[in-house]
Parts: C-alpha cells; structure tokens; sequence
C-alpha cells in the first residue's frame, strides 16, 4: 500500500495523553488477561459490578434496553477504552450490557482494585475525569445533532463515524473499510428503524458509496460517505 493510500485510511483512535497512558499502564499492572469471542457479553444491564475493562483489542458495543424492550446502542468501544468504570465507581448496578463485536483482547481490573489505584493516585482519577467528561461531550452533540436530523441522516452519521473510528481493512480493496455492524444494530445506533436502515443502505449503495454483506457494511468511499455526513456532523 503506497503512502497517500495509508493516508486515506480512518483512525481507530486518537494518540493518547500522557495521562491516558499512565492511567493504562496502571491498570495493566493490576489486571489479567481476558479474552472475548465475537458475540461474548462482557457483562449484563442491571448486574452488580465487581469489575472494570481495559479493552486492548478488538470492538464492544454498549447497549440499553427500555422498558418497552427497544434496545439503543449508546456508544461503541474499542482499544484503549474502559468499560464498566461507572458502575465501579457509584457501587450501583450495571446501567447498559456489553457485547463483542469482534473477539476482544482486555485487562479486567477488580472494582476494588480500581477504586484503590484512583483513590492513592490522584493524575490516575484526572485521566479518568477527562476521559469521562470527553464522552459526556460527546454524547451531548450526539444527542444535539440527532435531534435535527432526519432518519437517513442519522444513518450516514452513524456509518462515517464507525468507518472514521473502527473502520477495519478488506483485503483486496486498499481504500475500503469495512464496518461490523448488523442492520438492527445500525438502527438501534441511529435511533431509527430497520427499514429505515435498509433504505438508506440501497440508496447509498446505488450511489457506489458502499456494498453490504452479512451483518457487515464496506465502505468503498469514504470521502462520498464523509461529504454525505459533514453537513450534519458536530
């Protein structure tokens, strides 16, 4: 693959802080070894919480089920992210369920553990508290844009963002990413329905932006997708 090529290609995440960094060294230290199949629950909502995770590789996604029994997906997570830190933190049950979306490699630290590290180690809870209020951000803007925008739009934006942070590689195809996502799981995201989804899939399939295969969505280009996305993107 030449140099613009790789260029081309979305970023999983950000480069870290240093911050983030001792915060991640802390918990590898204090954690083991953990590994998730595709398909694996990292933990239930409504569980009680005896732990935390440091994921290392691989994607999550976080969902909630309402009472009626539609079920959003909030947020997904990948390497050098935390899941289950709130509900170590209030001592309260498990507030979403977390399901892998590829296998996953983590580090699972005790909540007792966890709290002690933050509590002995001052730069470890600043690292935390900006890492939680960068997510409250963005699920506020989240929220914001989605509120004014149509179900197509919400599908787009939920797709770049997806391709832009956990785009994975398709052999063959140097400038495709290939996002891991089901149709239900697309809509839970985009806070619309399935068919919603699949409508707007054809439409931008027609448009030679991307192709779907089962329970995955390849993009074939991103900045088609990008344009589509940047009018309605925070």
């Amino acid at each position: 693959m030449d140099n613009q090529q790789q260029d081309d290609r979305p970023r999983r995440s950000g480069k870290p802080s240093e911050l983030d960094q001792v915060l991640f060294r802390e918990l590898l230290r204090e954690g083991r070894k953990r590994t998730y199949a595709r398909g694996a629950v990292l933990f239930h909502q409504g569980a009680h919480s005896d732990h935390v995770l440091l994921i290392e590789e691989g994607l999550a996604k976080v969902t909630s089920m309402s009472m009626s029994g539609y079920v959003s997906v909030l947020a997904f997570r990948g390497p050098g992210e935390l899941v289950g830190e709130f509900a170590a933190i209030d001592g309260k049950p498990r507030a979403a369920t977390c399901t892998a979306v590829e296998p996953l490699v983590t580090t699972v630290v005790t909540a007792r553990r966890f709290l002690s590290s933050l509590a002995s180690r001052p730069e470890l809870a600043l690292a935390l508290l900006r890492r939680t209020v960068s997510r409250i951000r963005e699920a506020d803007n989240w929220r914001s844009e989605f509120g004014g925008c149509s179900a197509t739009d919400r599908v787009v934006l939920v797709l770049d963002s997806r391709a832009r942070h956990h785009g994975r590689p398709v052999p063959g195809e140097p400038k495709a990413v290939a996002v891991m996502a089901s149709h239900r799981e697309i809509a839970g995201a985009a806070g619309t329905s399935r068919d919603s989804v699949i409508r707007t899939l054809r439409t931008l399939q027609a448009e030679k932006i991307l192709y779907t295969r089962r329970e995955c969505v390849v993009v074939t280009d991103l900045p088609a997708l990008a344009a589509r996305a940047a009018p309605h993107r925070f």
